[in-house]
């Protein structure tokens, strides 16, 4: 983000902060020829099939963890290749749990410049209730050229939804109404004092959105 926008742009500022990057528990490369996707570790030679990895060092942890009559004898991989063409499944090692009626949101990271090799692929868990592996899918858009991610750089970003946000009959409960004509007298002034503030100077609307922050009850 420019430093200009990270001084006075409230909206980039905020959206940026809200949440937690998640970052690779390693640097690693990924290598997709357009049929089958490939691994390595970033100091490593040899390119393996990315099936089933296991995050290297973690199954000798996992098994003197994981309580002996349990189950889950084995560890959840790290990396996955779907069925689907240039899809692959990362699970960073980490395990979220929320309070009821919050679930997770995962995404790339907000605001962060992406390169053309790969995307992730945004999903909601409700891990209100779900308690598991948080996983996200990044969908390969290269062939042929290895793609490194890097402890340094996060691959996700984490956001608390409230599950009556988006799971609720309330996103269907709205009107829609077009032309100027539809504005009203309270409407045009709003817009004329977002547009043509009688203060010009920059971050007044970063110091109107603190001072309604703080004035809201319960942030005091």
């Amino acid at each position: 983000m420019p430093l200009r926008a990270y001084q006075h742009c409230e909206p980039l500022t905020a959206a940026s902060a809200f949440g937690w990057y998640v970052y690779p528990p390693i640097d690693f490369m990924l290598k997709w020829d357009g049929t089958e996707i490939f691994w390595k570790a970033a100091d490593a030679r040899r390119w393996q099939p990315a099936t089933a990895v296991v995050l290297p060092g973690f199954a000798d942890l996992y098994e003197n963890s994981v309580p002996a009559k349990n189950a889950l004898q084995t560890p959840f991989p790290f990396l996955l290749a779907r069925r689907e063409v240039g899809l692959i499944q990362i699970w960073p090692g980490v395990l979220v749990h929320t309070r009821p009626g919050w679930s997770t949101l995962v995404r790339g990271p907000a605001n962060l410049p992406r390169g053309p090799a790969y995307e992730v692929l945004e999903g909601i868990i409700e891990t209100d209730w779900w308690f598991g592996p948080l996983i996200s899918t990044i969908r390969l858009c290269q062939t042929g050229h290895p793609i490194l991610f890097s402890t340094n750089r996060p691959l996700f970003q984490l956001q608390p939804v409230q599950t009556a946000t988006y799971a609720s009959k309330e996103l269907d409960n709205f009107e829609l109404v077009e032309g100027l004509a539809s504005l009203g007298n309270d409407d045009w002034k709003h817009l004329e004092e977002t547009i043509n503030p009688h203060e010009t100077r920059s971050g007044v609307y970063a110091a109107d959105v603190r001072r309604n922050r703080n004035s809201r009850p319960g942030n005091k």
